[in-house]
């Protein structure tokens, strides 16, 4: 029985836990639904399609003229994060100000909290946007 132990059911155990724990970290990271704007009424849905997202506007109430409206596209997840701000995700962003899409980079900071990144003219990092998670 010991033998069994060491040679089958302890290499199976490490298995299951090891993709266990690769699947809660994959679920944990996933951004896809809805989220809420922190500082306005206004709901974003996030959707994926071969592994690229976008994030639209879904209810705006003080700007219904946003409903539909394509906030930050090219969203893909990063493969080297960045260890200051463990970044998850690169995308385009659309500016007013520059009346064009720039780069950002997005980081779940909770399980229901997503921070949207942006440069600034100094070449750092800052928080441009953060949602939260609607749950269905």
């Amino acid at each position: 029985m010991d033998k069994l132990v060491k040679y089958l059911l302890l290499p199976l155990c490490i298995y299951v836990l090891s993709i266990t724990k690769s699947v809660a970290y994959h679920t944990a990271l996933d951004i896809s639904g809805s989220w809420k704007h922190s500082e306005k009424p206004a709901w974003i849905q996030i959707n994926f399609t071969n592994n690229v997202g976008e994030a639209v506007v879904f209810d705006h109430k003080n700007n219904i003229k946003a409903n539909g409206l394509t906030v930050i596209n090219q969203i893909t997840a990063n493969s080297d994060n960045n260890a200051e701000h463990n970044f998850h995700w690169s995308a385009k962003m659309y500016s007013m100000a520059n009346d064009n899409f720039v780069d950002v980079k997005l980081t779940l900071a909770t399980d229901d909290t997503l921070i949207v990144f942006a440069l600034n003219e100094h070449n750092a990092w800052y928080e441009v946007l953060k949602l939260h998670r609607q749950l269905p």
